[in-house]
């Protein structure tokens, strides 16, 4: 990752635009969109600082705001100690993605949906999952994963009997070092590893496939059953009317039951609002609003939502109208 610069959007900016606002430099919406407003106010922070003011916000920019900025914002460590074996990359990241080892702490700040971020494997399917049991249901995930004393990580998951299993995760996670990132699912806190370690453990759960058993797609109920040995009741929601399905997530989000659902093929016009299609979303509840029913989204990517921001922040949660959703999503999933 070269620079900051007009075009882009995501946390990354939203996290440079805080910075510019309380530095005085920029007066506009933190919005997570790098549009000409941002860059002005890089600008004007680069002259103020004695910076080449391109407006372009690269290592020195987001130095001189006291931010971290691409690889440095990771704290890589020496392999030293366990090292244990890792799970296959996908096939397409074999040329610009390597392991490396990574400090950090397994939990920071608590656990929640915010905390999920998806990577370059398509496996939307598990991380919506993931998030919505860290939406409703966060210590499950606290009680799932420990550190060891030697620095590894024991991860339980349960197989599709119900039956406990334990991974030992180590320390290296698939790092892009074309982009400066992690490859795979990761927090928003890049110092936090609960995400990546708990992706990484189920990628050893499918053998010699390891990441790349997760990337043809999947259901959205696969969490639910891998981090809490549930049962899942999955529904079709051309088969149930609105005010049935309005009461099946009004209890489940009221009762603390994590929920996903998954968009249809959508037509362009859908999708240049911000939609995905056959994408899986995390539940974040139902509610009323103007006298009209709305459901409360997130999309796993955290960069991509309905409106494209406009709620005034790409953070990939977002509203929309109940309605709407029965007609462009096709299924729910919930444990029972």
């Amino acid at each position: 990752m070269a620079s900051l610069n007009v075009g882009k959007a995501g946390p990354e900016v939203a996290r440079l635009q805080r910075a510019l606002a309380a530095a005085g430099y920029l007066t506009g919406a933190i919005d997570g969109k790098y549009g000409k407003g941002t860059a002005d106010a890089v600008r004007k922070l680069q002259q103020a600082k004695g910076l080449g003011a391109d407006g372009k916000a690269g290592a020195a920019t987001h130095r001189a705001l006291g931010l971290t900025f691409g690889a440095d914002r990771f704290d890589f460590q020496p392999r030293t100690g366990a090292n244990l074996k890792d799970p296959a990359l996908t096939k397409e990241d074999s040329a610009n993605v390597e392991y490396r080892r990574l400090g950090g702490d397994l939990f920071v700040d608590g656990v929640g949906a915010q905390d999920v971020v998806q990577g370059d494997v398509g496996n939307c399917y598990f991380l919506s999952g993931v998030a919505a049991i860290a939406h409703a249901q966060p210590d499950a995930l606290r009680s799932a994963i420990t550190e060891n004393p030697d620095g590894t990580f024991r991860v339980r998951l349960f197989d599709k009997a119900g039956k406990a299993t334990y991974q030992t995760v180590d320390r290296d996670f698939p790092f892009n070092t074309r982009k400066g990132e992690l490859a795979y699912g990761q927090s928003v806190d890049p110092k936090e590893l609960w995400v990546s370690v708990l992706e990484k453990a189920y990628a050893q759960t499918l053998g010699s496939k390891g990441y790349e058993g997760m990337a043809p797609g999947g259901k959205g109920n696969e969490a639910f059953v891998a981090v809490l040995g549930k049962r899942t009741r999955s529904t079709d929601l051309e088969d149930q009317t609105a005010d049935q399905l309005w009461a099946t997530l009004s209890r489940a989000t009221s009762q603390n039951v994590p929920v996903t659902t998954t968009t249809n093929d959508l037509k362009k016009a859908v999708k240049d609002r911000g939609l995905q299609d056959n994408h899986a979303y995390t539940v974040l509840g139902v509610g009323v609003e103007n006298g009209e029913r709305v459901i409360r989204l997130r999309d796993p990517w955290s960069t991509k939502e309905l409106g494209n921001g406009a709620d005034g922040m790409v953070d990939g949660v977002f509203t929309m109208k109940f309605a709407e959703w029965k007609q462009q999503f096709g299924d729910l999933h919930l444990p029972v």
